[in-house]
């Protein structure tokens, strides 16, 4: 059995905040991104405005890191592998449990999230029609907010990826002319 949502594909405009629908057209989560904190922050709300994960930013790591915590406490690290030389890979920390993975093509939003070789929840832009969209097909027992928030988590830090790399300081010192 599983279950499936929909999110919107640009979280990172500021003060987008929007509702993570079930595919029946219902509001089911809140994602408030937190315009004017000082580390990147998503508070992930139910649909009676309590705050059910927080997913935020963590500034000093080696990697990329968002930290996902419940009630003040840490519940997973998402980070991106360092070598993933076939595909974008993930690695989701999970303190005293069985590290999650995450990978696929993730840019494109059509990637796995899975623990063992079992699917814990799908990502993928193929049954969703509306624009700028895409679903999280969670299975099983799977806890579906950690699910959306991973996918908040792998969304923020794959823009931030595309944005670094399309920046105009980093294009400019690339030579595209190796006799010049």
């Amino acid at each position: 059995m599983s279950r499936r949502f929909i999110m919107r594909r640009k979280i990172l405009a500021l003060g987008q905040d929007f509702w993570v629908k079930d595919e029946a057209g219902n509001q089911v989560y809140y994602i408030d991104q937190k315009a004017f904190s000082l580390l990147k922050t998503y508070s992930i709300l139910d649909q009676k405005n309590r705050e059910v994960l927080k997913v935020q930013h963590q500034p000093i790591s080696i990697r990329r890191t968002m930290d996902i915590s419940r009630d003040g406490r840490l519940v997973a690290s998402v980070q991106k592998n360092l070598i993933s030389p076939l595909l974008d890979r993930w690695t989701i920390k999970i303190p005293d449990g069985e590290d999650i993975t995450a990978g696929g093509d993730l840019f494109d939003h059509e990637y796995y999230i899975g623990r063992n070789g079992k699917t814990m929840a799908r990502v993928s832009k193929a049954w969703v029609s509306l624009r700028e969209s895409y679903g999280i097909e969670v299975f099983d027992d799977a806890d579906v907010p950690l699910m959306i928030a991973i996918a908040v988590a792998i969304d923020d830090m794959m823009d931030a990826i595309y944005a670094e790399k399309n920046r105009p300081d980093v294009q400019a010192n690339v030579n595209p002319d190796p006799e010049a």
